[in-house]
């Protein structure tokens, strides 16, 4: 597992279709514009210490664990090296605080977080769920869902929008509406991902609490959903995780559909 490159190579090297967790790093794949979100206010440094590189290689080794498991129960043997997960801390000061999935020249799925989302990050329940939030975007396919032309997705991503010739709001609030769908589908198997590595989703989920708290509620021209409805998908899947142990399995997103309007 590589945990450390620049974000210009990671540019250089990924498709150039990525999914992010939020809308503010997401502005050149069509999410809405590249201005990042302003960085939540610092905190005390006895209560929030600052997380490290080697917070970061530590919490990806186990979530690369558990997400290449709960891939190969998706994917079985039909994709060889599709499971094969590259997780990479992007070390720029220049880069907005970010992280995405994308692929990388040979396929590969990659999951990249920047320095500047790192630093924000309070524990390793909140990497945890950072990680594996976009690793479960390639578990469910959303991006060969995005670029294949026969599905529905292929537009709601902002692939090809700008080419559309102009669209009606309709299409364009149904594509939205898609697209945060995938959103919280990611945040749904993410949840099952970050147990699995023997964190707590229902902590690492106080990231999005704390984007509430700071921007209320998105544009209903944004792709990403309702934070407040972030945390209740994830609440679900904790609750479902739960009874799937109370029943003697190994919780897995592949028992339960995910819990979407």
């Amino acid at each position: 597992m590589a945990c450390m490159t620049t974000i210009a190579t990671i540019r250089a090297r990924a498709s150039s279709l990525v999914l992010c967790i939020f809308v503010a790093g997401c502005g050149a794949q069509g999410y809405g514009g590249p201005t990042a979100a302003a960085p939540e206010a610092a905190a005390p440094a006895s209560a929030y210490p600052t997380r490290s590189r080697a917070d970061f290689g530590r919490v990806a080794a186990r979530v690369e664990a558990a997400t290449k498991s709960v891939c190969a129960e998706r994917t079985g043997p039909a994709r060889p090296g599709s499971c094969d997960f590259d997780f990479v801390l992007a070390v720029d000061p220049a880069a907005p605080p970010n992280a995405f999935q994308s692929r990388s020249a040979d396929g590969r799925p990659t999951i990249t977080l920047t320095s500047s989302l790192l630093a924000q990050l309070r524990d390793d329940d909140e990497i945890a769920t950072v990680l594996a939030h976009e690793a479960a975007h390639h578990v469910a396919g959303h991006i060969a869902r995005a670029n294949d032309p026969a599905s529905a997705e292929a537009f709601l991503l902002g692939a090809a929008d700008a080419k559309a010739g102009g669209s009606t709001g309709g299409d364009r609030s149904t594509r939205l509406e898609r697209a945060r769908a995938l959103e919280l589908e990611a945040d749904w198997i993410g949840a099952f991902i970050a147990e699995r590595s023997g964190y707590a989703p229902e902590k690492g989920a106080e990231i999005f609490r704390r984007a509430a708290a700071r921007r209320g509620s998105p544009s209903r021209m944004s792709s990403h959903p309702d934070p407040s409805r972030r945390l209740e998908v994830i609440s679900a899947a904790v609750a479902e995780i739960h009874r799937e142990r109370s029943a003697g399995l190994t919780p897995s997103p592949e028992n339960a559909p995910v819990p979407l309007p």
